[in-house]
């Protein structure tokens, strides 16, 4: 959550990764992500990093929606193969 570098017309914004736990003990990691914005003419580095965050917080926000289905299927079928595996 920072603005890693500053490279004349160029800034780079970073999100790290962030953990959540929608099942104790099991946790999804969403990022880290980076992007390189320009700067544009008259743009300041706060209004670039501001754009590049927002780019940044709507990627998050898509990943964390993709990988939950996923993840919370992944713990289903694990439940039910320990469960099967019970009434062999």
């Amino acid at each position: 959550m920072s603005a890693d570098s500053f490279k004349g017309d160029e800034i780079e914004v970073s999100w790290g990764p962030e953990l959540f736990t929608p099942i104790q003990y099991h946790t999804i990691t969403v990022g880290p992500f980076r992007v390189k914005i320009h700067i544009q003419p008259g743009e300041t580095e706060g209004a670039a990093f501001s754009r590049g965050w927002k780019y940044l917080d709507r990627m998050g926000r898509q990943a964390y929606q993709d990988a939950l289905p996923a993840f919370l299927d992944r713990c289903k079928q694990a439940g039910l193969a320990v469960e099967n595996a019970r009434h062999r």
